[in-house]
């Protein structure tokens, strides 16, 4: 996935404010204002996103603040695992509505988090998983289908906006028609 220059309206988080001892200085003053994101107006926040809760299961950094990220702009309230011993406990604490679970990872990998989950739905509040690959012909993605994933993503070659839209269908109770998710419509 590719978000570079997506969002014009992030926080510039690479060219903090400096720091001032002067309490009465305006705030305003201490925040870099880039002209062009200030006379673009954010988008509202997805009508499909209002209340719905995301737990984003990624062990690579990098990925999981992509995801977490892309997904706290549209308006989902969005939550984070770093593996799958993680991402049990917050499924046992919390009430999710969709899972991005990512296969390859340390300590529990993804398709025992998968199995967990779908042999103890009530335990787990029965939610949406869609799993997180980058290999899209992968046994692994044919073996969490069996398991009952509702489809998988590609992390990589997946745009943005699509992923976005497949999000809002699988909360929608469909299963989006692209060919990240082929194997869940046949299945």
């Amino acid at each position: 996935l590719l978000v570079v220059n997506k969002y014009p309206n992030m926080p510039d988080t690479q060219n903090p404010a400096p720091a001032t001892q002067n309490a009465d200085l305006d705030a305003s003053k201490l925040v870099k204002v880039d002209p062009a994101a200030q006379a673009a107006s954010p988008a509202a926040p997805s009508p499909v996103a209002a209340g719905k809760k995301i737990l984003v299961v990624e062990d690579e950094p990098d990925a999981r603040t992509m995801f977490v990220d892309l997904l706290s702009m549209e308006g989902y309230e969005v939550f984070s695992a770093v593996d799958g011993v993680d991402a049990l406990a917050k499924v046992a604490a919390e009430k999710y509505d969709l899972i991005l679970l990512d296969i390859v990872m340390p300590n529990k990998d993804g398709l025992e988090v998968l199995e967990e989950i779908m042999s103890n739905k009530e335990k787990y509040n029965n939610p949406v998983v869609v799993m997180l690959t980058n290999i899209s012909g992968d046994a692994a993605v044919e073996k969490a289908m069996e398991l009952g994933a509702k489809g998988f993503k590609l992390k990589i070659g997946t745009e943005p906006d699509q992923l976005l839209r497949d999000v809002a269908t699988y909360l929608g109770g469909s299963i989006p028609q692209n060919n990240n998710s082929q194997l869940a419509a046949a299945a």
